[in-house]
This record gives structure tokens, sequence and C-alpha cells, in this order.
């Protein structure tokens, strides 16, 4: 991928992790954060309700980090939830975005443990005018990209801004 996202990563708690309708999916959970930028505090707010959080980030985590984390993380029935949170809106070209998804489904695919995936976007104003750093859109705009990766599973669009989808599988 050739966007250096560690240049949008923002020191904050996403809304996913605070979304009332999710608070049973990452409670008492191990949640890899695909994308977690440089920060802690979502870490450190998910230890509240004692969800082990697992960040993986190419860009503003060093790769002894990341080699740590894939080799600490296990799916045999521990990881239950995958979260890849204002990532895909830095990402401007479909290539970079399709190689994060195809990421995320591969582990899906391999670890049956696996059972809910949340994507969250930062949509400013949805006027769909991208930036240097941003594409400024909508959850629906990025449905066809995750849509044919996720068949079979369920979705919902949450959030106070409608910029969180949950996907779930039994």
């Amino acid at each position: 991928m050739k966007h250096p996202s560690a240049k949008t990563s923002v020191s904050q708690i996403p809304a996913a992790y605070k979304e009332p309708k999710l608070q049973e999916v990452y409670k008492h959970s191990r949640n890899l954060d695909f994308g977690g930028g440089k920060y802690d505090l979502a870490t450190q707010y998910l230890d509240g309700i004692n969800c082990q959080n697992f960040v993986y980030d190419p860009y503003c985590r060093t790769q002894a980090h990341n080699i740590d984390v894939i080799r600490n993380l296990d799916f045999d029935g521990s990881i239950s939830v995958i979260s890849c949170l204002n990532v895909l809106n830095v990402l401007l070209d479909k290539k970079d975005r399709d190689q994060v998804v195809g990421a995320i489904k591969y582990l899906t695919d391999s670890y049956s443990s696996v059972k809910h995936v949340v994507f969250q976007v930062y949509t400013k104003d949805k006027s769909g005018v991208s930036t240097a750093t941003q594409l400024n859109k909508g959850p629906e705009w990025y449905w066809p990209e995750l849509a044919g990766a996720f068949a079979g599973w369920r979705s919902e669009i949450l959030g106070a801004k409608k910029n969180i989808i949950h996907l779930w599988r039994d």
C-alpha cells in the first residue's frame, strides 16, 4: 500500500468501540484492531470492558510490534472480532482498499472464531469530495467493495453519524 496513514492517525477512541449496539460484541472478547494507529487510547478504553485489543498497523507500529501481534494471536477460538476503523477512508486507491479488505477476509476464512467484523469510515460532510488524505464518502460508497468479500454475512449500519458497518456471522 502506498498511503502513509501514519499522517492521519488521531488520538481518539473510535465511535465503533463506544457504539451501544456493539458493546456486547466487544465486551469480554479479543479484538484484532487492523490499522489501529499509533495511539493506545482505544486499547485502554477496551481494557475497561474486558476486551483484549491487538493493534496491527504496518504504518504506525514497528515491524517488530506487528510480528509480535501476529505471533501472539491465537485465533483458535479466541479472536472473535476484527475492527478496521477509519482506515478505508484514507486509502484513496481502490487497490489499497482491496488489499485491506482481502487481508481481513482471509483472516475470517482462516479462523472460524471470528464472528464479527466492524468497519468505520470518517465521512466529514459526506460531500463525496476527496482531499489529499480522505475520501470523504459515506459507508454506502464502500459497500460494493465489502459485499463481494463478505457475501453471506449479515450487516447493519450503526452510529450517530451512520458511519459504522457491522458484519457478523453465526
